[in-house]
């Protein structure tokens, strides 16, 4: 086997953790359901032996215009998603949020 054809192994999650931040808008944003001055923001950390990676759910504070809301999105990620990934075969068995 040559260095290009060599299996690559999958980074091993140790953790995912959560992180909630409410972020000022520069001007409010208003619409039929109100009038909004700043935005929760959820932050999905993942962190590997390799290193760590980061993602936004771009999902609105509660479900007016959309199903989807940040206080939905963390439960099924707490609930589901991190401990799927975390019992999966070679995975780590943390999760935390803040």
């Amino acid at each position: 086997m040559t260095e290009q054809t060599r299996p690559v192994r999958a980074p091993v999650i140790e953790a995912v953790e959560l992180h909630r931040l409410e972020v000022p808008l520069v001007r409010p944003f208003e619409t039929s359901f109100g009038r909004e001055v700043g935005r929760e923001v959820l932050l999905v950390r993942v962190r590997t032996d390799r290193g760590d990676g980061w993602a936004e759910c771009v999902a609105g504070r509660d479900p007016f215009y959309s199903g989807e809301y940040v206080d939905g999105a963390a439960s099924v990620i707490e609930r589901y998603l991190a401990p799927a990934l975390l019992r999966a075969p070679h995975r780590g068995s943390s999760t935390t949020g803040t």
